[in-house]
């Protein structure tokens, strides 16, 4: 029906999402996506939908990263400021390593326990004096949200009590990071923020890597070693008896955003078991859906899974299903 594959910057990319496709099913909505820690932008696999279906809002407290956002992502919408729980006056530490920057301070008191490289470059090279603001506080300016991620080093749990609102009555599906160890002092850790989602009625389902660390030894290990686990990448969506309170509009484009992580099995899920589907969209959908997983099938067997995979290993194919963590 579609053609499977496509080269992107000299990479082979596999069309396997309904992204691709959304002009054929006259796809005519915005999908809004809340970045909050937008340093650097959104990258794959959301640069899988065109822009023109995207309403990308980002929160960035760092004034350079924010300017260079402005410059460089001509169609979104930047504000600079760091979210938090309420509006206040707050410090902002600005590191060596900047994406680990944040409103928290590095809690160099447990740098001794792990190899030299993971704590380094988390030295303070700067101190930001600004205002932080809540997110319950747009909730009249952003009338949708179909997507919040979140990536502010130590500062998730915060963000999350100040959009209590929003996390009611509007947010369908959450990516954040989160940590298992104490790297930041006195911030929330991973098992706080599912806590609190718990309450609102959402449930995790993926957990990736996001920060695997070794301690220190005077042995030299193997690649067979694990590192520790202390940092994640986790993907959060409401139950389902929730979602499907919402209008059938709504729930394509979370249809949408779940198969871009892969998630096909439950985009068919929540358009089928819908209670009150728009029939011809509902058929369009499910057609697709069921037409790209023939693919899958059949390219996912035998000797093409192979070849995808050394491609993958060769970085010459893009990933199937990206990690939440890249």
């Amino acid at each position: 029906m579609f053609s499977s594959f496509k080269i992107n910057q000299n990479k082979i990319i596999y069309k396997n999402k309904i992204a691709f496709f959304l002009e054929e099913l006259n796809f005519k909505d915005k999908i809004t996506l809340i970045d909050i820690g937008a340093r650097s932008g959104l990258n794959k696999p959301f640069s899988y939908l065109d822009e023109k279906y995207l309403n990308i809002i980002g929160f960035e407290p760092d004034f350079d990263e924010y300017k260079k956002l402005k410059k460089t992502y001509k169609n979104r919408k930047y504000f600079n400021y760091a979210i938090d729980r309420k509006i206040k006056r707050s410090k902002f530490f600005l590191l060596k390593d900047e994406p680990a920057s944040s409103l928290y301070k590095p809690n160099n008191n447990i740098g001794y326990k792990f190899e030299k490289q993971h704590f380094e470059k988390r030295s303070i090279k700067k101190i930001i004096n600004l205002n932080t603001n809540k997110l319950d506080n747009f909730r009249h300016k952003i009338k949708k949200i179909d997507f919040l991620k979140m990536d502010t080093q130590g500062s998730e749990f915060d963000i999350l009590e100040g959009a209590k609102n929003i996390l009611k009555n509007q947010i369908p599906i959450i990516l954040t990071e989160t940590w298992s160890e104490d790297i930041y002092q006195n911030a929330k850790k991973f098992y706080d923020i599912a806590g609190l989602l718990d309450s609102y009625g959402f449930r995790a389902i993926k957990i990736d890597d996001a920060a695997n660390w070794r301690y220190k030894s005077d042995l030299k290990f193997s690649d067979f070693d694990e590192p520790v686990r202390v940092g994640y990448e986790i993907i959060f969506i409401k139950k389902t008896e929730l979602l499907f309170k919402k209008p059938f509009e709504e729930i394509v484009k979370i249809a949408i955003l779940l198969d871009l992580f892969g998630f096909k099995n439950l985009s068919y899920f929540l358009i089928k078991n819908h209670p009150k589907p728009l029939a011809s969209v509902k058929k369009n959908y499910l057609s697709i859906i069921k037409d790209l997983n023939n693919r899958d099938l059949f390219l996912s067997k035998g000797l093409s899974r192979i070849i995808i995979k050394i491609l993958i290993k060769l970085k010459l194919m893009d990933y199937i299903n990206h990690p939440l963590h890249t």
